[in-house]
């Protein structure tokens, strides 16, 4: 047993170290730099350079992500403008309900504008259409795929956990028809 331990214990340590000597160069020189820094702190004898060296670093850090985000956000947009990502707004018409379903509700407006705006910031993990409640008063935005009694539950609790925190199931027959 320990010789299979020390031996998954080499081969891990051979494929850590398998990297490019010019990466793992570089990782020393920051290992020795940070070091400098450790020792210069515990001494003392940090000079106001130091901490300012330390606050730019911290700064382009945060640049480097913000300009990865907004590449990000800059691709999804041309691929919703080039029409690779569809975002559907339906209009309030439920024909494709079934009244023996349950739908899971992930969010509620009082008027179709804000539906549909809701839609657009609500529909990435799953397909939502907007639909209302049989008394006309609330918009909902619903999965478009229906789910018996067992299942329901557990797709409401996922939702939650995926941080819609007011997601709740509704029965078709609370479901306007036309």
């Amino acid at each position: 047993m320990k010789v299979l331990g020390l031996s998954l214990f080499l081969a891990f340590s051979l494929s850590l170290f398998s990297q490019d000597s010019a990466k793992v160069e570089g990782n020393n020189e920051k290992i020795k730099e940070l070091n400098s820094r450790l020792d210069q702190l515990l001494l003392g004898k940090e000079q106001p350079r130091d901490s300012l060296a330390i606050k730019l670093d911290t700064m382009l850090m945060l640049i480097k992500e913000l300009r990865q985000e907004m590449t990000t956000i800059k691709q999804e947009f041309a691929e919703i403008k080039k029409g690779k990502v569809e975002y559907e707004i339906e209009p309030q018409s439920t024909s494709v309900l079934e009244r023996d379903s349950f739908y899971v509700v992930v969010a509620a407006r009082g008027n179709l504008r804000k539906a549909q705006e809701a839609l657009l910031q609500y529909q990435k993990s799953y397909p939502l259409m907007i639909v209302q409640n049989d008394r006309e008063t609330w918009f909902h935005l619903v999965h478009k795929k229906s789910y018996s009694q067992d299942e329901v539950g557990n797709m409401v609790a996922r939702e939650r956990m995926n941080g819609i925190k007011d997601a709740w199931w509704i029965s078709g027959q609370k479901l306007r028809l036309d």
